[in-house]
């Protein structure tokens, strides 16, 4: 077996967006470039988090930053730190939290499943979620109802898992926070907003450097020196087996000097000529119902909404659904959560081709099932 044979695996036409089972986002090739570098010599680790930190601060606003194997992991490090501060002997006891703070608020709707749970991300640490509310609300009295000496942090999460009336508004819940000398730790790991959530009151933000950003797999931390001081010190402890490489650290760095240097604008523009491209197409078919989203969580995205409609509606959806997951390369829609029979597609990882070639396999799938 050749190295093409052993790689060869089928490639995804991805209309569902950043999602880690389909590989996030495509690399940007200036990532490529400088990881490519990296990789071909052995660094100094501390020098490079250094550059890091520094480029995390001046594309966030914060402090500093910290570069971590995943969105994911940096979950569990950011809770970590909130419970050890910069002692070592605490850093070095975790998972056993005997004597320290170790209660993180956790809003019942937050707690989503992306592929594992969130309160089980701040377990990991050795916290205790304590989960507030229900999945569809949450007050703040109760959540001040909940705070107690032992309470180390709070964890808000921003997130199309989640439904932004499931709890209070950040906003809201930050005052709250503060008011008690909690620090809120937010996971927005998918947002394009790099600054927004800091300035509406966050102590810590947590991003992913390979979904929005098209870097490697990387989490990206940014909050106050001292608490970006804490979550460093993890890799002495439990962020020992979640380490991230120096490939991970460069890609991050390249994809944040990425971010600040391309022209947005133009990069919105195209996403939008493509899903105005999606819907009408698919707008032609008899028998399928079609609209245009905005994001909810306020990203510059527009997503076509779109499934079949009558009786057998979910019987279609899912043999449609079958149908392009069979193919060669792997037709990849979203399933919509209020709606069994109805799909969505994201613009932001496909080109003007291969939105065509999408829109033709529907169509044509969809004529045969209907047939």
């Amino acid at each position: 077996m050749n190295l093409d044979e052993a790689l060869k695996v089928r490639r995804v036409v991805n209309g569902a967006g950043y999602l880690t089972v389909y590989g996030a986002a495509q690399v940007d090739p200036l990532v490529v470039e400088a990881v490519s570098s990296v990789l071909r010599s052995s660094v100094v680790m501390d020098e490079l988090h250094d550059r890091a930190c520094r480029m995390i601060a001046s594309a966030t606003g914060a402090e500093a930053g910290f570069v971590t194997a995943c969105a994911a992991a940096g979950i569990t490090v950011s809770v970590a730190a909130a419970m050890t501060g910069t002692s070592e002997a605490r850093v070095v006891r975790l998972p056993d939290t005997t004597g320290m703070k170790d209660e993180v608020i956790l809003i019942a709707g937050h707690d989503c499943d992306f592929g594992a749970r969130i309160s089980q991300m701040v377990r990991l640490a050795g916290g205790k979620p304590v989960v507030v509310g229900n999945m569809s609300n949450c007050g703040l009295g109760e959540i001040k109802r909940k705070l107690s000496d032992r309470t180390a942090a709070a964890l808000y999460v921003i997130s199309d898992h989640v439904d932004p009336k499931s709890g209070p508004t950040l906003e809201a819940f930050c005052s709250l926070m503060k008011a008690h000398q909690v620090p809120v730790i937010v996971d927005c790991a998918a947002q394009d907003d790099l600054r927004g959530f800091l300035a509406r009151g966050a102590d810590v933000v947590i991003y992913s450097a390979h979904k929005v950003r098209e870097g490697l797999t990387a989490g990206i931390v940014a909050g106050s020196a001292d608490f970006i001081a804490a979550c460093r010190l993890q890799d002495y402890g439990i962020g020992r087996t979640m380490k991230v490489g120096k490939e991970g650290v460069a890609g991050a760095i390249a994809a944040l000097w990425r971010w600040q240097d391309i022209d947005h604008g133009a990069i919105q523009a195209s996403r939008r000529a493509r899903t105005e491209l999606i819907a009408d197409r698919l707008g032609r078919v008899d028998g399928l119902a079609v609209d245009i989203e905005d994001d909810r969580d306020g990203n510059p995205v527009r997503r076509v909404r779109f499934g079949p409609f009558g009786e057998n509606s979910q019987a279609v959806a899912s043999a449609l659904r079958d149908s392009l997951a069979a193919d060669d390369p792997v037709i990849a829609l979203r399933t919509v959560d209020d709606d069994p029979s109805a799909f969505s597609i994201d613009p932001r990882s496909l080109t003007d081709g291969e939105a065509e070639y999408l829109t033709d396999r529907i169509v044509e799938a969809f004529a045969q099932l209907s047939a």
